[in-house]
């Protein structure tokens, strides 16, 4: 075995637990945050609904989520 291929041996476990872990529940959360996910849509998919970045504009324009970002703010602020 080449030495190249050797350490893609070695990583490929590695690679492929993060892959699980990591990259596989980011990605169905983003696609997710792209619908009107509910508990309706667990027991049937086709309840799901694309409703594209429009969950992200009611998020910007809702003022408890600038107070969150105000708050989080000055904790780092203060913790650092």
């Amino acid at each position: 075995m080449r030495v190249g291929h050797a350490g893609w041996a070695f990583a490929a476990p590695a690679l492929l637990i993060i892959t699980v872990f990591f990259f596989v529940p980011v990605l169905s959360a983003l696609i997710v945050s792209l619908t009107d996910f509910d508990l309706y849509a667990l027991a049937d998919i086709r309840n799901l609904r694309f409703v594209g970045l429009d969950n992200y504009r009611q998020l910007l324009h809702a003022p408890q989520f600038w107070r969150a970002v105000a708050n989080t703010g000055y904790f780092v602020a203060v913790g650092v």
